[in-house]
């Protein structure tokens, strides 16, 4: 057994972040990823939104850490030359129902701080001139980022910074010894540590019931995509958003123009039993087709190609509510900190969790 200042569980852009941030101060620090390699999970699935803050409720951890995340993560990309674009997102109304849902979302958006621009239907298709809607919400700051990229580079600086990454580690157990916790792993031994940083993303409820903790249940909902082929590559000309569907689990279907210029269709979703089932039960390429010609009617069913999937850690089941971001110290521990729930926008929240974390870890030492 060895010993260390702090242990990170979960290498995913989080995790990652929060380990960058606390090896600038403190030394010894250690991450454990059960994967080969890190952002193997949710971050590397996603479409690499970077968020501007428009749907959380005012004051809640998710709208204040996504508009602060924002901001750092552009800067932290122009910093360590992280490939992205800042698009500009549309959220769209296709009648006039949807107008009052999206008059809703500005006002929201506006409360959290977002920047935004109502687009009546001449300016809409000025700017996205396939598309079908009477007028729209846009985000100038929403954009995407290279996840592999800015993953790959937040590892690189907390191992320069000294911080140890053990891939292929997965956390079995964690005892209490004295006002230290000891970490057993399936491959590396056993690691007593002063903090404790729980960020193991979908699994972040498990190791919550290693140290005692049982106020949180993880609820895997897959996010499905469909590629669009390259010869509808400029079909949409950036992010193209439905109006989200009170009570749907996601922002529903949309398109994403990622970095190398293709165009994502989706996330659906879905709700599922393993945490890691990326592929039984997909929807249909027709369900995907029907929501995509809601707002781009050319689009064709041979002009989809199934993609990739990933899986968000949701608190809640379907049809109750989203919840907010959890991050809490672990009574009657301080030194023990759980990020449970970071699901959407979490990516776009990296640095600013990681500032956030900081803090906490800094009451820890500070005693």
């Amino acid at each position: 057994m060895t010993e260390a200042e702090i242990g990170i569980i979960g290498g995913g852009a989080v995790g990652l972040a929060i380990a960058y941030e606390l090896s600038k101060k403190y030394n010894n620090i250690v991450l454990f990823e059960k994967e080969p390699r890190v952002g193997e999970g949710t971050s590397s699935r996603n479409s690499g939104v970077i968020h501007s803050g428009i749907y959380y409720s005012q004051g809640s951890l998710k709208a204040r850490l996504c508009v602060e995340g924002n901001k750092l993560l552009y800067e932290f990309a122009d910093d360590f030359k992280i490939p992205y674009q800042k698009f500009g997102k549309v959220i769209v109304a296709t009648n006039d129902a949807e107008v009052t849902v999206i008059e809703e979302i500005k006002s929201r958006g506006e409360s959290n701080g977002a920047k935004l621009h109502w687009l009546d239907n001449k300016e809409l298709h000025k700017r996205e001139p396939n598309v079908n809607g009477v007028s729209a919400l846009y985000s100038p700051n929403t954009g995407i980022i290279s996840a592999p990229d800015l993953i790959n580079c937040l590892r690189l600086l907390f191992q320069q910074n000294g911080g140890m990454v053990l891939t292929n580690t997965q956390v079995t157990s964690i005892s209490q010894v004295r006002d230290s916790f000891e970490i057993h792993t399936n491959t590396r031994g056993s690691l007593e540590v002063r903090v404790v940083v729980n960020s193991a993303g979908l699994y972040a409820d498990e190791i919550e019931r290693m140290l005692g903790y049982y106020e949180h249940t993880i609820y895997p909902c897959r996010g499905e995509y469909f590629e669009l082929t390259s010869s509808k590559s400029s079909v949409v000309n950036g992010l193209v958003y439905p109006v989200k569907i009170k009570g749907n689990p996601g922002l529903g279907i949309h398109f994403t123009k990622n970095i190398a210029g293709n165009i994502l269709l989706g996330p659906n979703a879905v709700y599922i039993e393993r945490k890691d089932d990326y592929t039984s039960g997909r929807e249909s390429v027709e369900s995907f087709l029907e929501s995509a010609r809601k707002l781009v009617p050319s689009i064709e069913i041979q002009d989809l190609r199934e993609s990739y999937s990933g899986i968000r850690p949701k608190l809640t089941r379907l049809g109750e509510p989203d919840c907010d971001f959890v991050i809490v110290s672990n009574k009657p521990f301080p030194n023990v900190i759980h990020l449970l729930g970071i699901e959407s926008p979490g990516l776009t929240a990296a640095p600013a969790i990681g500032r956030y974390v900081k803090k906490m870890v800094d009451d820890v030492f500070r005693v």
